[in-house]
């Protein structure tokens, strides 16, 4: 069985480079399958090269369905991992694969049917349309082999495997390496098959990795669950994946597009810059290999972390992904300034193809750190849950700021224009994502009270909304302020905080609810017990309880004891004797105190403030 590394423990840096290594060298398999198709299309000429790069942005749009997907259910299924719930793990990953093949399914029919005319719209002309054509039959009909693999990859990588995906990529990347050259001029037996060739050896070398990863998670990981699914637990399952893999895909999707109305830009140009534009983007990919890597492990990383409340861990993980992408990029730069004619011309025979990729290599690179930090803060708001700003962030990037920037440049500087507006857009987007993760690497500035207007019982009591709930206020009181250490002060515009020092336990709103951060497994059992219901907003550590009638209220005061309960065991230790006076009050079983005390063990952060 292969080693999962546990991301929710040990040292910081020390947990993402053993979870970045073996994604890196995945990555650059993945890669490399992509740059070695490129090599030997290349051999074949410059008509067959450039049809080839007219395929990328049709095979990025596919490609960002899936990696979008593959983020959902990474994100999902790791917080889940780190909040405890092994079930929920295996049933989320097996409803994840179902969602993969009914994708797969509707990629394919709307692939092969829209093709000639998306190809057309690109500016393939009459001597490359064949060509693609040609070429992209073939890989429609293994998208299968792209989506579900890569959906697997996520639920190995959320539950801390990066080496089975790692050894999947390697064997792939073999395969399609030997193929290639067999597939494309033939050999022992076989007639040469052209750039179809390429799309054939990727689509065996694909079919090798299926296996692996389903292999895997069927018989070692035991995460496919061969029952017929519940329609509402999958449908749940497809919630918690898509608010992230909707979002993601879109962002994702928007690359593609971009990449669709520049290279309509580039082919201005010539068949001879898009096929340097082609190399360009492949070299690039290559090159960000490694943060890549990096970002790749820290969705993961902070998913599980954020799944078990550990914020300080999530911050310490960005603030180390930052410092390195943003020296890897600027050393990469400084290597392309160097080499860019030299590596060019290993790619190429036409001296105006070198050309204008040199270009390339002298320009885009001067954004890779930019864009390495895009890639960490949307990294880090999917794993989160906060979708729409990785969302955005990916939208400026790619297609708001970059294609405007690269239209206006290109009516300035041509060819070299165009670079440059992918720079430009990378920078103002880094500039935007850092400010925004702020909050992240900086968990506990949400929480602090405002010590310098603490709240007294009349003035906490006006903040409600009528008499009834005024008056189960003043009973709760009574009892809350008995509790010891405990502070009342104004949070939000209608709500009263409880806090001891400065943890938040719990606050009450104008009309009557509470709003209550507990441990996970804490708080499903008290959702199993209807003392409590999800947070609408906040999933993974909010609950809330709406008093209204007497039975209400007292459930309020417990809820408000575990939370000060939960504090003082964090602060004094399972063994201590008022907390077996406490557990005993709390528990009613040996299955709860041990998930309590077990809870409360990691439950060290504050969390941020639900809304």
């Amino acid at each position: 069985m292969a080693s999962k590394t546990s991301l929710i423990e040990g040292d910081v840096s020390t947990v993402l480079r053993q979870f970045a290594i073996p994604m890196g060298f995945g990555l650059i398999c993945m890669i490399l399958v992509n740059v070695i198709d490129t090599y030997w299309v290349s051999k074949l000429g410059t008509q067959e090269l450039a049809a080839m790069s007219l395929s990328f942005p049709v095979i990025g749009f596919v490609t960002s369905i899936s990696f979008g997907l593959m983020i959902g259910a990474t994100t999902a299924l790791s917080r889940t991992i780190g909040a405890g719930d092994k079930d929920a793990v295996k049933k989320m990953t097996t409803h994840a694969m179902i969602l993969g093949l009914i994708v797969v399914a509707l990629v394919t029919g709307l692939g092969l049917g829209l093709q000639r005319a998306v190809f057309g719209l690109l500016g393939a002309t009459d001597e490359i349309m064949p060509l693609v054509i040609e070429y992209m039959n073939v890989w429609f009909m293994g998208s299968i082999l792209l989506i579900v693999p890569l959906i697997g990859n996520g639920a190995l990588r959320a539950s801390g495997d990066s080496k089975t995906p790692m050894f999947m990529m390697i064997a792939a990347a073999i395969v399609n390496a030997v193929l290639d050259p067999l597939f494309i001029f033939g050999g022992f037996g076989l007639e040469p098959m052209g750039i179809k060739g390429a799309a054939y050896a990727t689509l065996v070398a694909r079919f090798v990795g299926m296996c692996i990863i389903f292999g895997t998670l069927l018989f070692r990981d035991k995460l496919i669950d061969l029952a017929v699914p519940k329609i509402q637990e999958m449908k749940a399952s497809w919630g918690s994946i898509l608010s992230v893999g909707i979002p993601a895909i879109i962002s994702n999707v928007m690359g593609p597009l971009a990449t669709a109305l520049l290279t309509s830009m580039v082919a201005v140009y010539g068949a001879e810059a898009i096929a340097a534009y082609g190399i360009g983007a492949r070299i690039d990919a290559l090159l960000l290999i490694i943060p890549g890597a990096l970002t790749g492990a820290l969705s993961p990383f902070i998913g599980q972390n954020f799944g078990a409340q550990l914020k300080g861990r999530v911050s310490e993980g960005i603030k180390l992904s930052l410092n390195f992408v943003i020296v890897y990029g600027i050393a990469a730069l400084v290597i392309l300034l160097v080499g860019a004619d030299f590596i060019a011309g290993q790619f190429t025979d036409d001296p105006k193809v070198a050309d204008a990729l040199s270009t390339y290599l002298m320009v885009v690179p001067i954004g890779y750190a930019a864009s390495s930090t895009v890639r960490v803060a949307t990294s880090a708001f999917n794993a989160v849950d906060h979708a729409f700003r990785s969302t955005l962030l990916s939208l400026l990037q790619s297609l708001f700021i970059a294609v405007p920037s690269a239209w206006l440049g290109s009516q300035f500087l041509g060819l070299q224009g165009v670079f440059l507006g992918l720079v430009v857009a990378a920078f103002i987007s880094s500039l935007l994502g850092i400010r925004w993760l702020g909050e992240l690497i900086n968990p506990a500035m949400e929480i602090r009270p405002d010590a310098s207007s603490p709240l007294c019982k009349d003035s906490s009591r006006k903040l409600l909304k009528d008499e009834q709930l005024a008056a189960m206020f003043d009973t709760m009181l009574v009892d809350v302020m008995q509790f010891g250490d405990i502070t009342m002060q104004k949070v939000r515009n209608d709500a009263v905080g409880f806090f001891m020092g400065e943890r938040e336990l719990a606050h009450i709103h104008s009309y009557g609810r509470i709003d209550i951060p507990l441990p996970y497994e804490v708080g499903q059992n008290l959702i199993r017990l209807n003392v409590v219901e999800p947070h609408p907003n906040h999933d993974y550590g909010w609950y809330i309880h709406q008093m209204g009638t007497e039975k209400e209220l007292q459930q309020g005061i417990w809820l408000l004891y575990l939370a000060h309960s939960l504090v003082q065991i964090r602060t004094r230790g399972a063994d201590h004797p008022v907390t077996e006076s406490e557990l005993e009050k709390l528990c009613v079983s040996d299955e709860c105190r041990i998930s309590i005390v077990a809870s409360t063990e990691r439950w060290g952060m504050p969390l941020e403030k639900a809304s």
